[in-house]
């Protein structure tokens, strides 16, 4: 097994020693023991899903047969095996079913389960068990018979035909009478349909025919179930037990007993005398021993606890015992399913399973035996049958054992057991022990054999070293079963082959290896496990043992034990030597490793260790990368060993022999300048604007920063070379200057004169360290392009291109439409900048390209929805004029991990005269379930950010303009949230600064109004501001409150008037119309303007009026009134003027449009006048041209106009066709024709 129960295992040994002996090991030496057990079905193809026991039967020839139920196909079948050497050895499995009499597999469908079994007085052995071969059908319950044990007969039913499919038989069980007689008990739902009921049938021609089944149980057959039926005969007398639930609805045992073999049954017996309502007793079990007497055991729960109880008859079942528990139960643990079997006169011994709770498990069984010598009046100590946890706890179930005894009075045990199986799927096999019986006879000495020893080396087991473990191991066997004394076996170590020089101070005592294995008769393993600490030597042992019931030590003889090898190998630096300049940064260390000691050198742990930070911090060690064997003792080889630039570097070489004895080498150091030397800052880069141009380049013989030792700067040798045409380069050269920068590093320059727009302006640098290693710049191994050959690019621009000077973001994203946004493109003559983005993947177009105009952030469309990949973002950075730069941004989506947040809704527009105000936004709906960073950006136009660059601002939706010190101006303010990375898209709000100055203005006049007539009066807004101002507008008084004075709108925008010489003021025009039965006098208007920060008021609290009748105006007035009306029922928005303004403009304008109908009259009559006197032969010319299509001659015109008399005449005879009929024609056509001939040539 391979857990342990580790919390429970204490206190439950406590409670069991307590009550009884849990485990057989309390069992005295030389009593009898179970055997140690042994598999049945032991065939690969037998150890499938379940195999359960549900016969046991013996001969007298001492033959043991197990029948069982086999899971190996899909349904049950039939199976037995026997033994013929007391279960220690099982044959193969014989199907005992003849389902598959045709030998084709695929026939069997259906289940055959519970085979049961009995060998008759003539040795033949008979086999029962429930068939539903035909699933149409009833299940039945058949019987067949070997004379072998391995071939049965054509199987015979017992149960008669049912009528119906539902009246099944099941659960059969069979005893042999004396004579011969086979009885058969079994359930069977006939007649009763849904509850079984217990049957009894009988054979006396060898199972051939059948007598008429009887029901055996006599309470009401369709009330309840009756289960669990068991038999047990002895010469003619038949008891047959189970369990039904009548009475308070629990189950309990019943008995009854036929003295006539089986023909007929008296009353069946409650068998519990426990009075207690609702308490559950099931399983009874029923033995009878060789004198008659009747045994049942079953569980019960009377005490709260499952215990295993027990009543006798000795009087052929008509009385019985008062109940008696076989065993107390530990607290928590189970007794189920007991067996019961009985021989001579009052043995009878019981086995069942105990199921004990763990930490893991609860379905733990553990199978024990218990035995009565005087008819179960007084019970023997527990004995455990199952091995399961001889070795180790185990944890497995064991549950169902079948018992019986054999012809020698031996206790034999079957059970179903999972030690080999899967829980999971409910495993099992069949399992067997047999109890050993008494032993008689001298007492015999034990046995040490299997004597041994092994190191812990595999390449010679006998060989170790003073710190490693030697494992010492025997076999103890006895046959009495006796166990060794305390303190034995042991074991002596001996430095000489006499015995007489030991090498520890005393014997090492041997442990059991398995210690709940007590079978010393089939051997006990036992074990020592001992570090000899000694010199290199060859060392010599022996074991010996004293049992408990002799007096005679056994011993084994002298043997020549383990070799112990206490010293290391011998390692010697054959290269490199110390303290020496070396220029290749791979080193070559040569060593020779050698052991004389018997422990042979371990060619795998020759490793090379170095440090490159001084001789305290060498590195766990490599392995060589040649070796090279000239004997098990000596061995060279070398590794190249990658060192550092400096004189910190050590080296040493380690090994160990075949017992791990550890050996170093001396440590070398090694100084180390391995690179040329190193350059930077060559210049320059870019575009040059001027042909002349300053080349510069840093030399060091060092890394920048670094404080490695190193030969420095040869600096003589620091030269250039240079081209301007396709031709070979300069010859090297010195620069013009060299200045020492830095410490040891130095710079050099020279001004060139290239070509404007050359293609071949070109230049290289070398440079040599103080021991010769050189570096050309355009040939250099180091540089991943094999080095720069830097050319000068000379261009003077018409438009410098914009540059990106910043970076894009985000890395990666969690959502399919990402937010993007990047820094601002610098442009060195301030062109307006604008972008446009593409997505790609695999360097392939993903998108098209999208115009985000000056924005600098892009938003992934929903309709794109990137999956789950790698891509990269283009951005193209435009100045409109030819000039463009990209950036690509890679960027990984993922489909897990942290999503962006939700957008922040738009916080609106800000108006405010300050310029200190704090600026807050709503939160991100996500602000709940992430760690927000909120980022603002500031520009002067929408979506710019010049006046401030992204920032985060924390956790708060708000932040402080203080320190921006903002003129007064209209600025765009955006807004996004950020979370691991991920951004939300970017929300933007106005932010406006004003110094907001309204004034309202009115003519102060008083002004006069008539009840049931309106009009308006004018006040006029002036803006004094820098910007424009939107204002509201808001009336009060008394006239007011009573909607005599309104105003049509409360919203005006007024563009600011400080920058004009001649403002144009903005005009609110405040509606005046007080009813017919309006209060004459005079009466007060407060006019207040607020500006659009909701801050700036401005109040005009003068406004006076007079409402008053109309005047009596006569005749014209009332003309004047009536039209007035008339004009503002037609356009509402003049009411406010007055009705003589109105009516005056009105004229006005309508003897204006008369005037000007009259001149146009005037002026198409005389123009049509002209046209007739300029051209007489207007018809005869559109005439012509609706008929050839262009312009005719004049002589044509005349030609045609001769010819209108003729016209004429042709109208005057259509008229008289109409009237008389058709005429001959008259109007000649041929001018016509002929023109038309002209025309056509």
């Amino acid at each position: 097994m391979s857990h342990k129960r580790f919390s429970v295992i204490p206190v439950l040994f406590v409670l069991i020693l307590s009550t009884v002996p849990l485990f057989v090991e309390k069992v005295n030496a030389g009593e009898p023991i179970f055997m140690a057990n042994t598999l049945v079905n032991w065939e690969e193809e037998m150890r499938t899903f379940k195999q359960e026991p549900t016969g046991i039967a013996c001969t007298d020839e001492g033959r043991i047969y197990v029948s069982y139920s086999s899971g190996m196909s899909w349904n049950y079948d039939t199976y037995i095996s026997y033994s013929d050497d007391s279960g220690s050895t099982w044959s193969g499995a014989f199907r005992i079913d003849d389902v598959l009499r045709d030998g084709n597999e695929s026939n069997d469908d259906t289940s055959q389960a519970m085979p049961r079994i009995a060998v008759a007085p003539n040795g033949t052995l008979y086999a029962v068990w429930q068939d539903h071969r035909d699933k149409t059908h009833t299940q039945q319950i058949r019987i067949a018979w070997s004379t072998d044990g391995e071939n049965f007969s054509r199987s015979v039913r017992i149960d008669p035909f049912k009528l119906y499919p539902n009246w099944d038989a099941q659960n059969p069980n069979i005893g042999i009478t004396d004579s011969g007689r086979i009885v058969v008990a079994w359930e069977d739902r006939i007649t009763s349909g849904s509850y079984w009921n217990v049957y009894c049938s009988y054979s006396d021609d060898g199972g051939v025919t059948w007598s008429e089944m009887v029901r055996v149980n006599t309470d009401n057959m369709h009330t309840r179930q009756h289960e669990y039926t068991r038999i047990a005969v002895h010469g003619g007398d038949v008891y047959i037990t189970w369990h039904d639930n009548r009475g308070d609805g629990q189950y309990r045992p019943y008995l009854a007993a036929s003295h006539d073999g089986g023909e007929t049954f008296a009353a069946e017996k409650a068998l519990s005398d426990d009075l207690e309502l609702y308490n559950s007793r099931q399983w009874p079990s029923p033995a009878v021993d060789d004198s008659g007497n009747v045994y049942v055991t079953w569980r019960d729960k009377r005490s709260g606890f499952d215990e295993i109880w027990f009543t006798r008859s000795e009087d052929g079942g008509a009385t019985f015992s008062d109940n008696k528990r076989v065993a107390i139960v530990p607290e928590g643990a189970e007794d189920w399913w007991p067996a019961t079997a009985a021989t001579g006169n009052g043995t009878v011994s019981v086995s069942f399973t105990r199921r004990v709770p763990t930490d893991e498990t609860k379905d733990e069984g553990e199978i024990f035996f218990i035995n009565s010598s005087d008819g179960g009046r007084t019970w023997d100590r527990l004995m455990r049958v199952d091995d399961t946890d001889q070795r180790w706890d185990d944890l497995t179930t064991q549950r169902k054992s079948i018992m019986m005894y054999d012809i020698l009075g031996r206790a034999m045990v079957a059970w179903a057991d999972e030690r080999n199986g899967d829980r999971n799927n409910y495993y099992s096999d069949v399992w067997f022990s047999r109890h050993s019986g008494d032993l008689s006879g001298p007492n015999h000495l034990p046995k040490l054999y299997d004597v041994g020893f092994v190191g812990n080396f595999t390449f010679n087991p006998k060989v170790g070293s003073p710190v490693s473990p030697f494992f010492f191991s025997c076999n103890y066997s006895d046959e009495d079963n006796d166990k060794p004394l305390p303190g034995y076996p042991r074991l002596f170590i001996y430095n000489d082959t006499e015995g007489r020089d030991p090498l520890l101070p005393g014997p090492v005592v041997m442990e059991k290896a398995e210690p709940r294995d007590i079978d010393y008769i089939n051997g006990a393993w036992y074990r020592a496990t001992t570090i000899l600490k000694a010199n290199t030597s060859q060392l010599y042992y022996r074991i010996e043992v004293l049992e408990e019931r002799a007096t005679e030590v056994v011993s084994t003889p002298l043997l020549e034990g383990p070799v112990v090898d206490a010293n290391p190998p011998v390692i010697t630096v054959i290269q490199p030597s110390g303290e020496t300049w070396l220029s290749e940064s791979i080193v070559r260390c040569r060593v020779r490793v050698v052991d004389m000691e018997g422990g042979n050198v371990n060619p795998n742990s020759i490793k090379v260790r170095k440090s490159i930070t001084g001789p305290d911090n060498l590195d766990k060690g490599v392995p060589l990368s040649s070796i090279v064997k000239i004997d098990n003792n000596t061995y060279t080889g070398y590794a190249d060993v990658r060192l550092e630039d400096g004189k910190e570097n050590y080296i040493q070489f380690e090994a160990k022999d075949m017992v791990r004895n550890q050996g170093y080498s001396e440590m070398v150091n090694i100084w180390l300048d391995s690179y040329a030397p190193y350059y930077s800052g060559i210049g320059p880069g870019g575009t040059q604007l001027y042909e002349r141009v300053n080349c510069t380049i840093d030399w060091m013989d060092h890394l920048p920063g670094s404080t490695t030792p190193s030969t420095g700067m040869n600096v003589s040798s620091i030269q250039y070379s240079y081209k301007t045409t396709s031709g070979p380069y300069s010859e090297w050269l010195p620069p013009e200057g060299i200045r020492e920068v830095a410490n040891g590093t130095f710079r050099a320059w020279v001004n060139l004169d290239f070509e404007n727009n050359g293609v071949y302006n070109y230049i290289r640098w070398r440079a040599s360290d103080n021991i010769g290693n050189t570096r050309y710049t355009d040939d250099d191994p180091d540089h991943p392009n094999g080095g720069i050959e830097l050319k000068i690019r000379v261009k003077v621009p018409e438009n410098y291109p914009p540059q990106f000077v910043g970076d894009a973001y985000p890395d990666v994203i969690a959502s399919p439409t990402p937010h993007f946004f990047w820094d601002d493109a610098f442009d060195e003559e301030g062109d307006t900048i604008t972008y446009r983005v593409m997505v790609m993947k695999n360097g392939l177009q993903w998108t098209n390209w999208i115009d985000v105009g000056e924005r600098t952030f892009f938003d992934v469309p929903d309709s794109v929805s990137l999956d789950p990949d790698w891509y990269v973002l283009r951005i193209n950075a435009t100045d409109g004029i030819g000039g463009f730069d990209l950036f690509d941004h890679p960027f990984r989506i993922v489909d897990k991990g942290t999503p962006p947040p939700e957008d922040i809704p738009v916080a609106g527009d800000v108006f405010t005269s300050r310029s200190d105000i704090v600026f807050k936004w709503p939160d991100t709906p996500s602000w709940a379930v992430m760690n927000i960073t909120y980022w603002i950006r500031i520009g002067s136009s929408d979506w710019h950010g010049d006046v401030l660059d992204w920032t985060p601002v924390g956790p708060d939706p708000e932040f402080p303009l203080a320190d921006l010190n903002l003129s007064f101006g209209i600025y765009s303010v955006q807004y996004m949230a950020e979370n691991n990375g991920n951004f939300s898209r970017v929300s933007q709000s106005k932010l406006k600064i004003n110094d907001y100055d309204i004034e309202p203005r009115w003519n102060g006049e008083v002004e006069k109004f008539y009840r049931g007539k309106g009009s308006g009066i004018r006040v006029e807004l002036f803006n004094w501001a820098t910007f424009s101002d939107n204002v509201t507008v808001k009336l009060s008084g008394e006239v007011v409150d009573r909607k005599w004075v309104y105003l049509n709108t409360d919203h005006y925008a007024v563009k600011t008037h400080r920058m004009l010489s001649e403002p144009e003021p903005s005009v609110v025009m405040i509606t005046v119309f007080p009813p017919k039965d309006a209060g004459k006098g005079t009466y007060s208007i407060t006019l207040t303007v607020t500006s659009e920060d909701g801050e700036t008021v401005a109040v005009l609290d003068n406004i006076t009026i007079k409402i008053t009748d109309k005047d009596q105006e006569g005749f014209g007035g009332e003309i004047t009134d009536t039209l007035h009306g008339l004009i503002t029922d037609i356009f509402p928005f003049l009411k406010p003027l007055s009705p003589n303004l109105v009516s005056a403009v009105f004229l006005m304008f309508a003897l204006m449009i008369v005037g000007l109908i009259v001149l146009l009259g005037i002026y198409v009559y005389r123009r049509s006048r002209i046209k007739d006197e300029k051209d007489p032969y207007a018809e005869q010319r559109q005439l012509y041209r609706e008929l050839y299509g262009s312009e005719p001659t004049q002589e044509q015109l005349e030609e045609m106009m001769k010819e209108s008399s003729v016209v004429d005449e042709v109208m005057s005879d259509l008229s008289e066709v109409e009237e008389e009929g058709p005429k001959e024609k008259t109007f000649d056509e041929s001018f016509l024709e002929s023109e038309k001939g002209n025309r056509e040539e």
